[in-house]
């Protein structure tokens, strides 16, 4: 109805918020030596209206909410 688009992802992996604000900081103070990962989780801060995390019934949970271009 409001032009959005949500997209949820869930895994059985060891609970882990790539959105909590230590997780992110991390990643951007490691931005100089890391090899590879972590810039999806920088990637979607920045294309998204929202982004959600928790854990329920032993499955992460991630849900996006994409920002309307108009």
């Amino acid at each position: 109805a409001d032009g959005s688009v949500s997209l949820t992802y869930e895994d059985r992996a060891p609970p882990f918020n790539p959105f909590a604000r230590g997780t992110r900081e991390m990643l951007e103070a490691l931005a100089e030596t890391r090899r590879e990962g972590g810039l999806g989780v920088i990637l979607a801060h920045g294309l998204t209206a929202t982004a959600d995390y928790a854990y329920l019934f032993g499955r992460n949970r991630i849900r996006l909410t994409l920002r309307d271009s108009a």
